[in-house]
């Protein structure tokens, strides 16, 4: 009785590591596609109009 315990016991433990292990898998794959998927977007294009006169004047001495 006491052996058919410890196996039971010892396949409840393989069963929590096989579950983890799963969804270990399951949220890596899951990283992988959003990353996937952000990585296929368009870049953000600015659509900002911009003038001279919203910047400031670069002094000579500050553009090195």
């Amino acid at each position: 009785m006491s052996a058919f315990i410890v196996i039971v016991i010892f396949l409840a433990i393989l069963g929590i590591i096989g579950l983890f292990s799963m969804l270990g898998g399951f949220a890596f794959l899951l990283q992988l596609f959003v990353v996937a998927k952000e990585a296929g977007k368009r870049p953000h294009q600015d659509q900002g109009v911009y003038t001279l006169d919203q910047g400031r004047e670069v002094k000579a001495e500050e553009q090195d």
